[in-house]
């Protein structure tokens, strides 16, 4: 049986921090506001853009928790070697502390390991700043509340171990991030959106607050595209400023390129034919991945109507994808373009790639696998 939620009146923190309005509503799902139970297996994803204060309101909420339900709390960065720059030895300008030293005063403290980045609290709390990059040391644990701090950096894995430990304690969970591309991150993200009765989600822009200034903003735009090129510049500040999930990488090599194709509406949704054959463009992989595009030839246009990519697995693998879409869709193959080295020969067969695909069978389909 879970114990009643304390009235906020019988625990004092007394680290004077003060919420922001654009913060308010990621404060009050976890404080509890509007009848809902304070802390008790609340899950909340948070994207908004930089100087938001993510790790700020993080941090206060965990000691909060921290006060009113004794317990074992992590608070996990991407790398271990980020949380002691971004909290454990980051001082807040604006406040004119440390960051740790203002949500954790000495008051409320029993015992502080630099080393481990660990503190106890007077209550028996426990809070300890770590990296997802070695989640499995933590597995066995007992944890009431967790932030996973730029999630869309971390290792997904990290919260897949994890959480049946804060299901078991009716824990809480916050994930806090600017946007990284649509991965792991972005569909947590969708996931929360398919769950409100179990998830909070926030998307906060520089359009949502007053964090930073209009003048400031041209500024870094003007800045970055002359930094980085008028599409990764523009990508970047995008990314950062306003969540956008769609922004090309930074450093991305075709990022110039597929943003002009976007604008040109060459990537949209196709009309696979059914009767034309599909070719299909390889690029082999030993140490990396093995991709595959399909591909339909319409008049004079070439349309890219699928891809596969996998890496670690033998041809026989790639074999078995090909017949599958085909006896799947129906397709007919015509040709199969590898690239030059598909002609070497393996040690363990004397056998090129190449005629190893053709003893296989590659894809069932009368055309031949052909060098390029």
């Amino acid at each position: 049986m879970r114990r009643r939620s304390p009235r906020r009146s019988e625990i004092n923190v007394p680290n004077q921090w003060e919420c922001r309005p654009h913060q308010r509503p990621v404060f009050d799902y976890f404080n509890g506001v509007e009848g809902r139970e304070t802390f008790h297996d609340k899950r909340a994803i948070v994207f908004a853009h930089r100087r938001w204060g993510k790790d700020s309101v993080a941090l206060n909420l965990m000691a909060m928790s921290a006060m009113l339900w004794p317990g074992n709390y992590i608070y996990m960065f991407p790398l271990l070697v980020q949380a002691r720059t971004a909290l454990w030895t980051n001082f807040d300008r604006r406040r004119g502390g440390n960051v740790l030293d203002l949500a954790f005063p000495q008051e409320i403290r029993r015992r502080t390991d630099k080393n481990a980045m660990f503190i106890e609290l007077v209550n028996g709390s426990t809070v300890q700043l770590l990296g997802s990059d070695n989640y499995n040391a933590l597995v066995g644990g007992n944890y009431f509340g967790i932030v996973f701090s730029e999630w869309a950096l971390s290792d997904p894995e990290s919260w897949a171990y994890l959480r049946p430990i804060l299901t078991e304690n009716h824990g809480w969970a916050l994930f806090i991030s600017t946007p990284r591309g649509k991965n792991h991150a972005h569909r947590m993200y969708e996931t929360a959106l398919s769950e409100p009765d179990h998830w909070f989600s926030l998307i906060s822009t520089v359009d949502d607050t007053d964090v930073i200034s209009n003048e400031r903003l041209a500024i870094d735009h003007r800045e970055w595209m002359k930094l980085y090129g008028e599409v990764q510049g523009d990508a970047y500040f995008r990314q950062e400023y306003f969540c956008e999930f769609s922004a090309p990488i930074l450093g991305a090599v075709y990022a110039d390129a597929l943003k002009y194709m976007e604008a040109e509406q060459r990537i949209c949704p196709l009309k696979i034919e059914p009767g034309t054959p599909v070719h299909t463009a390889w690029d082999l992989g030993v140490s990396d991945s093995t991709a595959i595009w399909f591909i339909q030839a319409i008049g004079r246009d070439y349309h890219l109507i699928d891809y596969y990519e996998s890496s670690g697995a033998p041809l026989l693998h790639y074999v078995d994808v090909l017949n599958e879409k085909k006896f799947k869709y129906r397709w007919r193959y015509a040709q199969h373009w590898l690239p030059h080295d598909v002609k070497h020969r393996e040690l363990n067969t004397a056998m090129s790639r190449i005629e190893t695909l053709r003893s296989l069978g590659a894809g069932g389909c009368p055309g031949s696998p052909q060098a390029r």
